[in-house]
């Protein structure tokens, strides 16, 4: 018989159990997980799981460690490996058509510690997807190679920064990081901070600091190799008036910088300031 002031502590528990056809009606955003084969294990210190499942029509390969023995700063670990497709990437709300669209198989690993922080980091292959660069005029088509790597932290469930990205794509590739910070009375967060430590798209070559202001303005200082801006030019000045942008400031310096085919301007220096509706001042200085 089981003494009456006898701790938790006191008692050692292990279990093994093998489940099959899983079903949990809610994971995430309001969808659940159906066909689980899970090899489950469980004793004082820890829970382990691994198996396989899907969620909202998509096959997911995982396995999950739970530590309680509160002496790790780790409580729970996550690795997941699935091929995200359009639907998924809406219900979690990270599909964005004009930046990226198509299937893409990853690989993540996500770390929750006991303090509200968490850190993901996730490989992304991206042959079968299109890749757009806004602006440049440039798309990789499927089955093209291209590959994407991304560390990130997390506070109270909120992301805080992003702290590095790496895209490579034959003539594309661009590393940096991003920090975020709340909306000004709004819900969710907004970029604070982005450094491109480098972004090269054919000539195209160069390293940019990009910082918001407290008026909602962003700062932008870039400096590189190379700028083909033809593909920003065309006959009608009003294309330039483009009310997607937000208010910003440029200072940038180039070795070379084009507008179309032929030679390039060298030593070119920009300073530009946009309001949000219209450009209030361009200055381009260079050398023929």
């Amino acid at each position: 018989p089981l003494l009456k002031d006898l701790k938790a502590d006191e008692v050692s528990v292990s279990a093994v159990s093998n489940i099959e056809d899983l079903s949990v009606k809610s994971v995430l955003r309001g969808k659940g997980i159906n066909s689980g084969r899970v090899a489950l294990e469980y004793n004082n210190e820890s829970l382990t799981a691994s198996g396989n499942a899907v969620y909202a029509d998509t096959p997911i390969s995982f396995k999950w460690k739970e530590d309680f023995a509160n002496v790790r700063a780790i409580k729970r670990r996550i690795e997941a490996g699935l091929t995200a497709k359009t639907r998924l990437a809406k219900i979690l709300g990270l599909h964005y058509p004009e930046i990226l669209d198509g299937p893409v198989p990853l690989n993540l690993v996500y770390e929750q510690g006991r303090n509200n922080t968490s850190e993901l980091s996730a490989s992304l292959n991206l042959q079968d997807a299109n890749i757009y660069v806004p602006g440049f005029a440039w798309v990789k088509l499927p089955g093209r190679p291209g590959t994407a790597r991304l560390s990130a932290s997390f506070r109270d469930g909120s992301i805080t920064t992003i702290n590095q990205f790496q895209i490579e794509s034959g003539a594309f590739s661009t590393i940096g990081n991003v920090a975020f910070a709340p909306q000004d009375g709004e819900e969710g967060q907004t970029i604070s901070k982005l450094r491109l430590d480098k972004f090269r798209l054919g000539p195209t070559e160069f390293s940019a600091d990009i910082l918001r202001g407290e008026l909602k303005e962003y700062g932008i200082k870039v400096k590189g190799r190379g700028f083909d801006a033809s593909p920003f030019l065309s006959k009608s000045l009003e294309d330039f008036d483009d009310r997607k942008l937000p208010p910003f400031r440029l200072t940038g310096k180039f070795e070379k910088f084009w507008i179309g085919p032929g030679a390039p301007t060298n030593n070119v220096g920009l300073e530009l300031r946009y309001d949000g509706k219209h450009w209030q001042y361009v200055n381009v200085e260079g050398v023929l």
